[in-house]
Order: structure tokens, then sequence, then C-alpha cells
């Protein structure tokens, strides 16, 4: 069972050889543009030279010579090609950088220019037995690594015998350690999990139980709900026709403090029926229907900040807004979106103290092919504990620490906005630091691309 060690020496020692043949080659091809070089030079000292004595450029016969111009040093243009190799054009002179300039002795005016072929054969020799010896490395890879996958294969299917028909394969099918090792940890496991069965069958079963009267209690808590909604809306539409009919004047005439009294009343009562109608309506897990149009969600948000600022007045908040780059038109339910808006700045008002500020920014963003609208509503209020972001959307939930005591509600305000949004298609999110404020950031989608 010494497989595994041998295969790991095996595989440094490969390693190593590969390390040592790529830095001998690096370092050889770092040198080999000299050689070239001197090479290149002595062979237009020799081509110059035969000229000078022979004055001919005929019997010169070189693979990789190119080029032989003779030219007017001051005008290139006044120039006669020698020699060009055949294949080859005038025009493609300078693309070869292996050229050599010598002058004429008997005119010092007159230059000759003689280019070579960039690679020479020598290069080319080079990388054949480059080629050569890599092919012959990889293939060596190739089997080493074929023929210790074929062991690791047989002791692969050792293992899923065993885990199907729970049959003992024999020691020798496991070439190597780390797949015994793996058929050990196996079988042990399998021993654990046919003890455990039982006791987690069980466990199963008193979840389920669990699982089931938490469900009979939810259900008769919405039921309690909905009854004691009912009970209390009755009552309360009748004291709202009362006062309505008081401030008409049809039993007397009215002072105007009077008047002023039976306004605020009537505003709590008209906000105390809208509260009991949130109960009724999304106090049950019901799927939200959407009454769609097509609408401008920027003047929904304006109508929104409009509607509350006499209350941030009153506060001396001051809400600031950036919706200029809100330009498109969106599909949906205006109503409903109306009511998320309201929601959250309803929340931002409540949990922000005199003198703080409300910021509300919009605008469109390109995401996975879909154009969506994002909007934030940013606060310098009380904060939201890191733990509660996820609860907070839950209904009925309300944030127990010291400072949100101070702000009684219902805890249904942003389960409305999650139902609403996520029923658009949409996402709702929060960050917050406790003592500093809130951002709800609301992404909705307007169309998708081409679509």
């Amino acid at each position: 069972m010494n497989m595994k060690k041998t295969y790991d020496f095996i595989i440094v020692i490969i390693i190593l050889f590969a390390l040592f043949w790529f830095a001998g080659f690096f370092l050889f091809y770092m040198n080999v543009s000299t050689l070239f070089n001197n090479d290149f030079k002595k062979r237009a000292d020799y081509i110059f030279d035969y000229y000078n004595n022979f004055r001919k450029f005929e019997d010169i016969t070189l693979n990789d010579l190119l080029y032989i111009v003779e030219y007017d040093k001051e005008d290139f243009a006044d120039k006669k090609y020698l020699f060009i190799k055949k294949g080859y054009k005038e025009e493609d002179i300078f693309k070869f950088k292996n050229s050599f300039i010598y002058t004429k002795s008997s005119d010092s005016r007159r230059e000759f220019l003689i280019v070579f072929s960039d690679i020479s054969p020598l290069f080319h020799y080079i990388i054949t037995f480059s080629l050569i010896l890599g092919t012959v490395f990889f293939l060596t890879m190739i089997y080493f690594f074929y023929n210790q996958k074929e062991k690791r294969n047989k002791g692969i299917a050792g293992i899923i015998n065993y885990l199907n028909n729970d049959t003992i394969p024999r020691e020798e099918n496991f070439a190597d350690d780390d797949i015994f090792e793996m058929y050990q940890t196996i079988v042990k496991k399998n021993e654990r999990s046919k003890t455990n069965e039982e006791n987690l069958s069980k466990l199963i079963k008193i979840l389920q139980m669990e699982n089931n009267s938490l469900k009979d209690k939810d259900s008769k808590k919405r039921g309690v709900i909905e009854n004691i909604s009912h009970e209390l809306k009755s009552p309360m539409t009748k004291i709202k026709g009362y006062l309505d009919y008081l401030y008409s004047e049809k039993m007397g005439e009215l002072k105007e403090t009077q008047k002023d009294a039976l306004i605020v009343v009537r505003k709590n009562v008209d906000a105390l029926l809208n509260q009991i109608d949130q109960v009724i309506k999304y106090a049950k897990d019901e799927s939200f229907l959407l009454e769609r149009e097509i609408f401008d969600i920027k003047k929904l948000l304006l109508s929104v900040i409009s509607t509350h600022s006499k209350d941030a007045l009153k506060k001396n908040i001051l809400i600031e807004y950036n919706i200029e780059n809100l330009k498109s038109p969106i599909l949906g339910d205006k109503t409903a979106l109306f009511e998320v808006f309201d929601n959250l700045l309803i929340n931002a008002l409540k949990f922000t103290n005199k003198n703080g500020k409300i910021k509300i920014i919009a605008y469109e963003k390109m995401e996975n092919e879909t154009l969506n609208a994002v909007i934030k509503f940013e606060d310098t209020g009380i904060g939201i504990p890191h733990d509660k972001f996820e609860k907070i959307f839950d209904r009925f939930f309300q944030v127990e620490h010291e400072p949100s005591r101070r702000y009684p509600g219902m805890g249904l305000g942003l389960t409305i906005v999650k139902m609403i949004v996520e029923a658009h298609k949409g996402s709702v999110t929060v960050t917050s630091v406790i003592g500093q404020g809130s951002t709800f950031k609301i992404i909705l989608p307007i169309k998708k691309q081409e679509g």
C-alpha cells in the first residue's frame, strides 16, 4: 500500500525535470538573438566583400537572403534592387529587421542595404527539437496519469458496489491509499447512519407534529384577528357617520374650535379604520392581486412627498429628493405602489427626531438585460438593530429596543411593502446603523431589453 508515496515521488521528479528543462530553454532563448545577429552580420560582411572583389551578386546563394539594394544615402528614392528573392515584393523590404548597411568604396554617396529573413533555419531546428521533447514529456505525463486513473477507478468502483449492494470489496482493489482511506471512512459513516436512521425518523415525526400544531395556532390567530377587526370596524364606521353628521352642522351650528376638534377626531377615526382594513387585508397568507396600468412613477413619488409635507414641517424635518433620473413609465398597480411609498415615508417621519432629514433618491439601472427603477428612502432616525433586518418584514413584528418603544404601531407597514413589491417581481432591502438612520432600497422592474 505504498502507491501514494510512489505517485507523489514521480510527480515531484517530473515537475523538477520540467522546471530545469524550461529554465535552460529560457536562458538559451535569451541569448539566441545575439547569436543570430552575429551570424547575419558575418553573412552580410561576406556578401559585401564578395561584391567589392567581383562586382557582382549573381553567384551568391543564401536561403535567408531577401534583398540587396543600392541607393543614394540622401535620397532613398534613388535606388536600384540588385537582388530580390523570388516571391517577395519591393514594398515589403521594411518589414524585416535583420538589415545591414554598407558604404560603396568607389562612391561615398552610394550605400548598400542587405536584408535577411527574420527567422534562421537554426531557430527552426530549435523549435522542432522543443516540440519533439515537449511531446514526449506530454505523452509520458498522459500515460502516467492514465495508468494512475485506472487504478483509482478500480477502487472507486469497489466503493460504488459497496454503497449499492453492501458488497465488501477486496483490499487488492485499492492501489491508492487515498481511495482506501475514503472507503474506510464511508464504511464508518454508513454504520453510524444505520444506527441513527431510526432516531432521525422519530425526530421527523416530532417535527411534523410540531409543524401541524403551529399551523393550527396560526390559523386560529388569523381567525381571531379577523373577527376582532370586523367587530371594531362596525362601531367605528357608525362613529364616523355621526362625526360627519355633526360636522355638517345639521344638529346645530358649531364654533370654529369645535370644528377643529371634530377634524382631529375624524382624522384619527379614519386612521383607525385604515389600520383595521390593513389588518383584514394582510393578516392572511393570500396572494396579492395587482390592477396594472402604465403610469409615471416619478409623479407618484412627488404625490406621496406632497401628502406628508405638512407632517414633516411640524417636526421640522427636511425632505430632500432627487428623482429626475427616473424617466421611463412603469407597468404596475398605481394604488398599491402609492401605499408602498406612503408607508416608507410615514415610517421615516415617525422614527426620525425633530430637525432630522429624509432623502429620497430614485434612478434607473440596467441589470441582467432588465431596466429597473431603484428607489431609496434614507433617514437620520433611530436605526434598526442588524439582527432584526429580516424580521421587520414579518406580520405584526415590532423592534424591541429602547428607542423604538416610544413609537407604537401594529407592525404591518413593512409587511405590506414587501408583499406589494414582490408582487411586482421586485425586491426590498434595508441597511441601518443604530442612532444614525436607516435606508430602504426598492428595486422594481420597468422592462426587459427589446421587450
